[in-house]
């Protein structure tokens, strides 16, 4: 019998402007270490909002750009991959809501917290709450477009 077919990502395959905006390592790193700093109420406490806020959309975009190109053809894995894509737009919408004018909100800080509990293969938020580092300005920066 022939093998049956293969179960495809029902989303149309990447574009090359999708391909083009995946950003490099350190950009994506830059994003995680934001989006630490945002899950952890400890971070949250020693940052200005207005700081937290400045780089939000940049790093959540970063962070969609990172993933949205990503086809899976398995059932199982593509799960997991679509959950993180709703996970981060949802996060995303979080942040653009987000005036930066006072602390982020706690549906942010948790969106934040899942999407690392997501990358992480994690099911337990202890570690982004007892996170208490020093804060580098590095993260704290929109990050820069691609090639500049």
């Amino acid at each position: 019998m022939p093998p049956e077919p293969e179960d495809q990502d029902p989303r149309p395959p990447p574009t090359e402007a999708e391909l083009a905006a995946i950003p490099d390592t350190a950009t994506f790193a830059a994003a995680l270490v934001w989006c630490g700093y945002l899950a952890s109420p400890k971070m949250v406490a020693k940052i200005p909002p207005a700081e937290l806020r400045r780089p939000a959309l940049g790093h959540t975009d970063s962070l969609l750009a990172t993933f949205r190109p990503v086809r899976q053809n398995e059932p199982e894995t593509r799960a997991w991959w679509l959950a993180l894509l709703e996970r981060l737009e949802s996060f995303r919408a979080l942040c653009e809501a987000w005036d930066g004018t006072t602390a982020p909100p706690m549906p942010l800080q948790e969106a934040a917290r899942a999407v690392l509990m997501h990358l992480n293969h994690k099911s337990s938020s202890e570690e982004y709450e007892a996170l208490d580092k020093e804060v580098s300005p590095f993260y704290l920066q929109p990050p820069s477009p691609r090639g500049a």
